[in-house]
């Protein structure tokens, strides 16, 4: 069977919405992590250069309106 002939027959039933939710959730949950490490370095100087928090408020701005649209069935 080719893989996209099995990707399709296994995830038939979700749509783009739902696929789009556990996504940006997944972004929520890794960003959050990593927002809790950079709050707790042991270094005070090494800030890094990724904007953990406002990657945790749009991912959490996109699963809750992709969740919406999921349920809706749009």
């Amino acid at each position: 069977m080719p893989r996209m002939a099995w990707f399709a027959s296994t995830f038939e039933g979700l749509q783009f919405w739902t696929w789009a939710s556990i996504f940006s959730a997944l972004v929520v949950v890794i960003s959050s992590f990593a927002d809790w490490k950079r709050t707790r370095r042991h270094d005070i100087n090494a800030v890094g250069f990724m904007p953990w928090t406002a990657i945790t408020l749009f991912a959490v701005l996109a699963s809750v309106i992709s969740a919406a649209l999921a349920l809706k069935g749009l």
